[in-house]
């Protein structure tokens, strides 16, 4: 048998010239690519499709489907398809796929609707469409035994390709404009191609065999059928093919080994101990490692395929069984080894959090650069920032604990800082322009034996082999980092980058508060008693705020030492819906609760292991979403909130809930704000933070007061009291706006905004219809608000819309938004366009056609605002560093956590 197959693959060869081998080449590399488009294109897309069906959190569930496809339909093929034509079987899968791409385009149609449908119905064409691509793979490799063994090359080249195809069409198309649906469906045709070229290549195989007057002819007698998957068959494609398929599903399982753990641990390490042990050239050296890593998967695939089809141990009908065993196996070793790499992420090849951690104050961090004091006075003798030729170098946080330079210059004078628990020398942090000298360090490039005999190709042996060497290198590198648990100083340059001037962080506070009756003691004869602002180092601890909203709740956490940490928040934590929503959808105790501890969780066990830092507390206050629930419902809410999180927090973390009046909320955006942003011509900014139930408007602090009745913003003046801000909260949100714009008020012509795909809505009746509106509400700052020359931060949601309209069409005055053009674009590039376009997709924060059905409303209502206050224009705040400036409450709360306000006492008694 062996002797005929040799002879039968000879006769083939020669009965094939070089011309039609070159078609045939070419039409194998398009049968491979079509074959595998479909699996690359929902690969590359299921985050966007998981995103426009609000699952995003399912987003895995396309590659696992995928998976489970390929493993599935390759043992129901081994099992029940030799009695069928290759023919038959091939346009069984064609109509699969088709089907497909159909319930991809109707899928679609539910986006905003019936997200839930649609979704579901995107998962059974995921499972369709991998069905497709594992018997087109099977079948097209089957028919290739009876053809010149270097189209099977051709064929592994096509499915290549299909990877760089399917990803970039879906975003040319998308981009183009082309709608979800219509990119589907417009695929369907396509496999028309596919069909006939099969067929071709499929007809040409069968005279090849007829021409070469052999036994093997196909669809002929049983000894040349191909067999099925039988109890008696399996132990015969292992005795005849196990080393191959071995190597096959090896091979796969390495490469996704790699390719699933790579993008997690190459970055972490990149940032950690392979960054700083060999510089730049890591990065390079990554790139060099994952080609190669790719180019043994590609060789591995068609070599492994092409000595199945060769080999003389292997008779010409147990050939496709076998490919059907080694793809079956494939498929387990890809599920294996992605299910391997999430356990280890998670057990011993630590998280990225982990590791981006300062050391405790137990570790032993080296003393801070000793340099002396910069020249002349200091503007404020609170928290600053050092400027350096203007500009203020801004470096990675993991050089906190080392000799390298910080961000920032702090230095605590005794004339102004009471009752410090410092050493007598204050700590002093400073970056100068001389400090240019950087630490040696030696820089080893490693090296990569690549194999480069054709016997490296053929043997899919090395290939494993040089496999194993990949983990073990990785595994090594892993273990090192864990063992050592030491962060060198960052030594690289690309981590400076320009910041804005910012007002100090406390100088704000301090003229709110200093002066106040509250930070008086009872005996004022007494100068010497007079309290002030003790910023204790040594019980600054771990304290966080959370602000529930009703569109988004944001956790800040920072470090125990915030000096060195220059008081950035270090974690961010994201809980979407906020409290209110899911109070209504009565998942709060368990969704809420449970993730306000999982956020909280790292830093109790951090402070546990800290002998200085003390818990200072959680703080959860509600705003606009929980002040619009009647009183009972709040009063359970907070009631049940406060027990689920003290049954699952340790008894001695402190924990205070309840909601804050709109005037408050505004008074902590002002201030935070004020912390954050401030124009260089040095003018005072108000705050506009549109929520998602409310709307907080504050106006610039007024001069500092010696009153406590300053605190309860009133605007009654008179000669002894004098108002510290202007302020007022109004239930105008991006909720409540749009529901009254959508149900409420129906009339066709006061829309904004398209009732239907195509419709064009109509401005002017949009604008008038919002003034109305704010007629009825105008609070005190609306009503009576005396212009300064002020610039307005705008902050929330609103500002998303204002920055989807310099996105349709720049505005001129950005981030300085006039009026004028506000109208302009709202009227012009956004309200009277359909939100279909493609520009209303293609915008960052605008994926969802839900979303953009509102930003003309957005946009006008911004401008009647502004209007109302006789103000020409507003400044777009933009978030500082990892914080979202409309989240101000969590971050003020923050910052004021890390202030004692404590009595002055003698120094002797201390």
């Amino acid at each position: 048998m062996a002797d005929r197959d040799e002879s039968k693959v000879s006769v083939l060869v020669k009965s094939v010239d070089r011309r039609q081998y070159n078609v045939l080449f070419i039409e194998e590399i398009i049968l491979g690519l079509l074959n595998n488009y479909g699996y690359t294109l929902v690969i590359a897309g299921a985050q966007d499709i998981a995103r426009l069906f609000n699952k995003t959190n399912l987003m895995p569930l396309f590659t696992t489907v995928m998976l489970f496809a390929a493993f599935a339909t390759g043992a129901l093929h081994a099992r029940l398809a030799a009695p069928y034509s290759y023919r038959q079987r091939v346009a069984l899968a064609v109509i699969i796929q088709s089907i497909g791409y159909l319930l991809f385009g109707t899928a679609f149609l539910f986006v905003g609707v019936l997200p839930e449908v649609g979704f579901w119905m995107a998962q059974i064409a995921t499972f369709l469409v991998g069905a497709f691509q594992t018997i087109g793979e099977i079948n097209n490799l089957s028919i290739l035994n009876s053809l010149p063994n270097g189209l099977v090359g051709a064929w592994g080249f096509g499915t290549g390709v299909s990877q760089f195809v399917g990803s970039i069409s879906y975003v040319v198309a998308i981009n183009l404009g082309v709608s979800y649906s219509t990119f589907f469906l417009s695929l369907i045709p396509v496999y028309l191609i596919y069909w006939t070229l099969f067929v071709r290549v499929e007809k040409l195989a069968r005279q090849n065999q007829e021409d070469s007057a052999s036994e093997a002819l196909l669809g002929g007698d049983c000894e040349q059928q191909s067999l099925k998957l039988s109890a008696e068959t399996f132990p015969n494609v292992i005795h005849m093919g196990g080393s191959i398929i071995f190597n096959m599903a090896t091979t796969y399982a390495f490469n996704y080994l790699i390719e699933s753990g790579f993008v997690l641990w190459g970055f972490e390490a990149y940032y950690h101990t392979i960054r700083y042990s060999f510089g730049l050239s890591a990065w390079w050296f990554y790139q060099v490692w994952m080609f190669f890593v790719g180019w043994i998967a590609g060789m591995s695939y068609s070599n492994c395929l092409n000595v199945i089809s060769l080999s003389k141990k292997i008779p010409f009908q147990y050939r496709e069984l076998v490919m059907n065993v080694g793809f079956i196996f494939s498929n387990v070793a890809v599920v294996a080894a992605t299910g391997s790499s999430i356990i280890m992420n998670n057990t011993f090849m630590t998280s990225i959090a982990e590791q981006s951690m300062p050391p405790s104050s137990s570790s032993s961090c080296p003393p801070p650069v000793d340099i002396p004091p910069p020249k002349g006075p200091i503007t404020s003798p609170l928290l600053d920032f050092v400027e350096v030729n203007d500009d203020i170098l801004y470096v990675d946080e993991l050089s906190l604990c080392s000799n390298a330079p910080t961000e920032e210059s702090i230095e605590l004078e005794d004339t102004a800082w009471e009752n410090v628990d410092q050493p007598e020398e204050p700590d002093m942090v400073m970056v100068t322009e001389e400090d240019d000298e950087k630490e040696d360090f030696t820089i080893l490039e490693p090296s990569i034996d690549v194999p480069g005999s054709r016997a490296g190709f053929k043997n899919p042996t090395l290939l494993t082999v040089a496999y194993m060497a990949a983990i073990v290198l990785i595994v090594f590198g892993r273990i090192t980092d864990i063992s050592t648990k030491i962060i060198p100083p960052s030594m690289s340059t690309e981590l400076v980058v320009r910041l804005p001037v910012y007002r100090p962080a406390c100088e704000v506070l301090q003229s709110h508060l200093n002066n106040s009756d509250i930070l008086r003691d009872d005996n004022d004869d007494d100068v010497n008693t007079n309290t002030r602002l003790v910023w204790h180092t040594k019980h600054l601890g771990l304290t966080g705020a959370w602000k529930l909203k009703s569109l988004l709740d944001d956790v800040f956490t920072f470090s125990s030492d915030i000096i060195k940490w220059q008081s950035k928040p270090r974690d961010v934590a994201t809980l979407t819906p906020g409290a209110s929503t899911q109070w209504r959808s009565g998942t709060l105790e368990d969704i809420l609760a449970a993730d306000i501890v999982e956020s909280v969780k790292p830093l109790l066990d951090r402070g546990a292991n800290d002998g200085i830092a003390v818990w200072h507390g959680l703080s959860l206050l509600g705003t606009g979403g929980i002040r619009r629930m009647n009183s009972t419902s709040r009063e359970d809410l907070w009631s049940r909130l406060e027990r689920e999180l003290t049954s699952r927090l340790p008894q001695n973390v402190p924990l205070q809930v309840g909601d804050i009046p709109g005037e408050l909320e505004a008074l902590y955006a002002l201030t935070s704000v004020s912390y954050l942003f401030q124009e260089a011509d040095g003018r005072e900014v108000g705050v506009l933070d549109l929520g998602g139930r409310s709307l907080e408007i504050s106006n610039p602090p007024m001069p500092p007061l010696n009153s406590l009745e300053a605190l309860e913003l009133t605007r009654e003046l008179s000669s002894e009291v004098e108002p510290l801000v202007e302020v007022v909260s109004l239930e105008i949100g991006e909720r409540n706006l749009k529901k009254w714009i959508h149900f409420e008020r129906p009339s066709e012509e006061h829309l904004c905004i398209f009732k239907e795909e195509g419709s064009i809505g109509n401005a002017d009746g949009c604008r008038g219809l919002l003034r109305e509106y704010l007629d009825e509400h105008r609070g005190p700052v609306l009503a009576d608000y005396v212009a300064r020359d002020t610039e307005y931060v705008g902050i929330g949601l609103l500002i998303y819309a204002i920055d989807f309209a310099h996105w349709m069409k720049p505005i001129p005055s950005y981030p300085h938004v006039t009026v004028n053009d506000l109208i302009e674009h709202a009227a012009e590039s956004v309200c009277n366009r359909p939100f279909n376009h493609t520009l209303f997709t293609s915008h960052s924060d605008t994926k969802l056609m839900v979303e953009a059905k509102g930003r003309c409303a957005d946009i006008c209502y911004a401008a009647e605002l502004l209007q109302d206050m006789n103000l020409t224009s507003m400044t777009v705040g933009h978030p500082v560093g990892d914080v979202e400036l409309e989240w101000t409450l969590g971050y003020f709360l923050r910052e004021a956590a890390t202030i004692d306000i404590v009595k002055s006492t003698p120094k002797d008694e201390l």
